[in-house]
């Protein structure tokens, strides 16, 4: 899987670089787990660690790279799910133990407890470790099934590796990657909450269908249509509040019925996604503002942005669609 280089990053100010292995010790469980132990094993002249660290909602991503082979041991119990997603190199993983050799192909993947280590982390070779808070994982599976937003009862045993070079594994590494992108930007359309929460969804969500695991068959199953009052009450919650950082988990919690559900009620009622229904109301409210703005203060960009269109040209394009020209047009024309 390949990655540009770190060098080339816009937010390089918010890397940590050290070659003192004390220091590194430190940081290294600043971004994973703090209990965890670092053992040397390649040239100490030949050591450093290369690490950022960017979250947000029950997600972490912490980039790291070691200038030398290592050891990782990080004890038995974690408190969250997690993936290690190689950008380059080997990593020797083993957990609950299963033994997986990770590399640009192929993921490992960790449930919150178990013994956990990683026998050795190849010099140079570097990862993108992808924490998920544990409730977050469970939570998004029991919205998927028709158990409302009730945790399941217990810690989903999810397959110890991932194929991420091909299918939903390599759609959810990618996805990984798009969110890492934009958190590590000041400026990154991540940082807006209307684009952040469904990433956010998305990935969580994604990991559940791209994973083996007990509920997978579960998934697979053909879902209930929400009764009609629970399409109304999702589409009077999108028309009340349109700048909700809605998902669909959430408008589905809201209405006491599972994503699955939803899904099917809107596709059976409205001929539509709950998401797709949710960008047509923020559309017009974007049109409806780019028509009342004042061309010399806001911007296409900034509109679009804050209804939640991170691409500009898929907005220009719908924009167009629905009312016969671009948003620029409206906006220059403004009362």
């Amino acid at each position: 899987m390949a990655d540009r280089d770190p060098a080339g990053d816009a937010a390089a100010e918010s890397w940590q670089h050290t070659t003192d292995f004390t220091q590194a010790e430190l940081w290294c469980g600043s971004a994973l787990y703090p209990h965890q132990r670092l053992i040397r094993l390649g040239d100490p002249e030949q050591f450093f660690l290369r690490q950022r660290i960017v979250d947000t909602g029950p997600i972490t991503i912490s980039d790291i790279t070691f200038g030398a082979n290592v050891r990782m041991d990080c004890g038995s119990f974690h408190g969250t799910y997690h993936v290690n997603l190689p950008l380059s190199g080997r990593i020797h993983s083993e957990h609950r133990g299963t033994q997986v050799v990770i590399d640009p192909t192929r993921a490992g993947v960790y449930i919150p407890d178990g013994d956990t280590s990683l026998p050795l982390w190849g010099a140079g070779s570097r990862q993108l470790c992808v924490k998920i808070d544990r409730l977050a994982v469970e939570e998004a599976l029991a919205a998927q099934l028709e158990c409302g937003s009730a945790p399941v009862d217990r810690q989903l045993l999810l397959s110890p590796s991932l194929d991420i070079a091909r299918g939903a594994g390599r759609d959810w590494a990618q996805l990984v990657l798009l969110l890492r992108t934009q958190l590590a930007r000041d400026d990154g359309l991540a940082r807006e909450p209307l684009i952040a929460r469904p990433l956010v969804d998305a990935l969580v969500h994604g990991l559940l269908l791209a994973t083996d695991h007990g509920g997978r068959a579960a998934l697979a199953e053909e879902p209930a249509a929400a009764a009609p009052a629970a399409i109304r009450a999702a589409v009077e919650l999108i028309h009340a509040l349109p700048a909700e950082p809605w998902t669909t988990a959430g408008l589905a919690g809201r209405c006491f019925v599972s994503v699955r559900s939803l899904q099917e009620g809107f596709k059976r009622h409205l001929d539509t996604s709950p998401m797709a229904y949710l960008r047509a109301v923020r559309l017009r409210h974007a049109h409806e503002e780019l028509r009342a703005a004042d061309p010399a203060l806001v911007t296409v960009t900034s509109v679009a942005t804050r209804w939640g269109f991170a691409n500009l040209g898929k907005f220009a394009a719908a924009h167009h669609a629905v009312y016969g020209e671009n948003p620029r047009e409206t906006l220059r024309r403004a009362r």
